[in-house]
């Protein structure tokens, strides 16, 4: 299984989002929080301009993309917790990137402060969320612009789009563009929790699983939006090794059920 960025050891990292697990009875599988950077690129999806996702920020390590994550306001950014893991007293080492179709070419900006939800951990990934703070603010226009928090859960059946540069395919190259899909559908919590439970604890209500038949999350995406009528209803998290898998859905953090601690620790 995949975490779209790394988990534990028996979970090799695909990227930001998904996090792999070698396993003989369930190679198809991959988590997304294996802890090192493998994150995925969404599959399936079209080349966006950035004023249509004005939200979205490339999550840069020592200059190299790593993860996405979502602008909530001009000095703090939503992104997954796996996507810090093991670096949470160096930020100095990360920055975002924004305001760019081409994340390479974004304004860059610099991270002081790096905030995991205290509760994760690689089995309880309902709690896969970080807070960055940013040293300066960010310069507000049609290019960047912070997302609003959704105050409910999607519902099952309705749709979510998720964006991200990460690879379109496993072990595929970065898109040179963002990109978005908008045809995943949420599906029954049961499902997840058939599919995913052996490896997460998904007993809790923070998260959703969604799918489709022709789009997915993929390596490199971990940290993402995840957007409903211009809500941020969740976060990119895990999803399967290969991305598009008939039958393995992608899993996302809900930030309805996490709103709380969020808004504690947002900066305006």
């Amino acid at each position: 299984m995949t975490t779209f960025r790394k988990l534990p050891s028996t979970l090799l990292a695909i990227g930001c989002l998904l996090t792999t697990i070698n396993n003989s009875s369930e190679n198809s599988i991959s988590a997304t929080a294996s802890f090192s950077p493998l994150s995925l690129r969404i599959v399936g999806g079209h080349d966006a301009p950035i004023d249509s996702v004005p939200y979205q920020v490339a999550l840069y390590l020592k200059e190299e993309f790593y993860c996405s994550g979502v602008l909530l306001s001009q000095r703090t950014v939503l992104t997954a917790a796996q996507c810090i893991r093991g670096h949470e007293q160096t930020p100095h080492l990360f920055s975002i990137r924004y305001g760019s179709q081409v994340h390479s070419q974004g304004v860059r900006s610099v991270i002081i402060r790096l905030l995991p939800h205290p509760k994760f951990t690689p089995r309880q990934i309902e709690y896969d969320l970080a807070i960055l703070h940013l040293a300066h603010p960010v310069i507000v226009s049609r290019h960047t612009f912070p997302a609003v928090l959704a105050e409910k859960s999607p519902l099952v059946g309705s749709s979510v789009q998720i964006s991200g540069w990460g690879t379109v395919q496993p072990k595929g190259a970065f898109p040179r563009t963002l990109q978005v899909a908008s045809t995943l559908k949420v599906v029954p919590i049961k499902d997840c929790r058939a599919k995913w439970g052996r490896l997460f604890d998904l007993s809790g209500s923070g998260i959703f699983c969604a799918e489709s038949a022709t789009q997915s999350a993929c390596h490199w995406d971990s940290g993402g939006p995840v957007m409903q009528e211009e809500r941020l209803v969740g976060v990119i998290s895990f999803g399967a090794k290969r991305c598009l898998e008939q039958g393995t859905p992608n899993g996302y953090v809900d930030v309805s059920t996490h709103r709380h601690w969020i808004m504690e620790h947002l900066l305006e």
